[in-house]
């Protein structure tokens, strides 16, 4: 039997609608503490959501820890494993919450399924046995650094040629690359959009996105990915119904 959903991240804790109407009646959850926060329900990618929102020490993991804990419980009740996931942006977060859980007096080990964002990632591109390779930062700037040598050697990016040798611009484009794949702005969209604009500044940013271009084309020919792609290729795993070991949670 399928078990209900619950998915949360750190430290806006995102809840499945499952268990979150019974929950958010009780702020005081399983215990006699009071939280003080808001919650706010929207509807994403046809997934129905609650947000916690608060201020640093207003209750907002507590509460979740406690419902986290009643999912396992429940979960174990009905002798199932799986039904739970949560997701922290960074390993200090994830060993903090892991600490918390272990620190109950009830702790929680069987069925704890708690993952970075990019360990969730990882571990569903393992499930879809994709062909692709990560880069490191490394790489990636290696990359940069001749794909940037070139265009420049090929007469592009003289506007630059003040700060074109220096490991601050590389740092400006590495960043500026990272941020347009995190909103996911493909090279074609942000160079069509400075063609839109014009003037000198949109002139510069197009510079900047012939570099982009070059390197996301290097990647697609090598077949590689670099962090912000790992999550892009997540997704689409998930789009695919792949899950891996989360097939009991519900997306």
């Amino acid at each position: 039997m399928k078990s209900p959903s619950r998915i949360a991240s750190h430290p806006a804790a995102v809840l499945n609608r499952r268990f979150r109407d019974a929950a958010a009646r009780n702020f005081s959850s399983a215990t006699s503490r009071t939280f003080c926060f808001e919650s706010s329900k929207m509807t994403l990618m046809g997934s129905h959501l609650t947000l916690l929102v608060g201020q640093a020490g207003s209750g907002k993991t507590e509460w979740v820890l406690d419902q986290y804990r009643l999912a396992l419980k429940k979960d174990r009740r009905r002798r199932f494993v799986g039904g739970a996931l949560w997701l922290t942006p960074t390993r200090y977060a994830r060993q903090v919450i892991v600490k918390k859980l272990m620190s109950n007096e009830e702790s929680v080990q069987v069925g704890l399924q708690l993952l970075t964002f990019d360990g969730f990632a990882g571990t569903i591109l393992a499930a879809a046995g994709h062909p692709a390779s990560p880069i490191s930062s490394v790489m990636k700037r290696h990359l940069l650094r001749r794909i940037v040598a070139e265009l420049y050697a090929a007469g592009a990016l003289s506007r630059f040629s003040a700060v074109i040798h220096t490991s601050g611009f590389l740092d400006v484009v590495s960043a500026l690359i990272s941020e347009l794949k995190r909103e996911e702005i493909w090279p074609g969209d942000f160079l069509a959009a400075c063609a839109q604009r014009g003037g000198e500044r949109a002139e510069r940013d197009r510079d900047l996105g012939r570099v982009y271009e070059q390197y996301q084309q290097c990647l697609t020919e090598h077949d590689w990915y670099d962090n912000e792609g790992r999550f892009w290729l997540a997704r689409t795993a998930l789009a695919a119904g792949i899950r891996g070991p989360f097939g009991a949670v519900e997306f």
